[in-house]
């Protein structure tokens, strides 16, 4: 139940983190032109340009990405470790 949870979880915030990235790509391209792409770091072009909403949408997805990457590594070390016997 807990993982299906999470998934939920991962997938609506997933969802929530494009179309907020993609709101600002659009204002964007609309204010600048698609040339701003090659003008501007990645940074430059999304971070700076969100609001603070839209900065606080992304907060969940950039959690939930994190702690399932710790989860993934915690679990593929501990697999390692009991397979090979190795001691850190």
């Amino acid at each position: 139940m807990a993982l299906k949870l999470w998934f939920g979880f991962l997938t609506v915030s997933f969802l929530v983190s494009v179309l907020t990235l993609n709101v600002v790509q659009t204002s964007l391209i609309r204010r600048e032109g698609w040339s701003v792409f090659r003008r501007r770091r990645p940074i430059q072009l999304y971070w700076r340009e969100l609001s603070p909403v839209q900065r606080w949408l992304l907060y969940p997805g950039i959690a939930a990405f994190f702690v399932t990457w710790l989860a993934g590594m915690a679990i593929v070390l501990t697999r390692y470790i009991t397979e090979h016997g190795h001691h850190i």
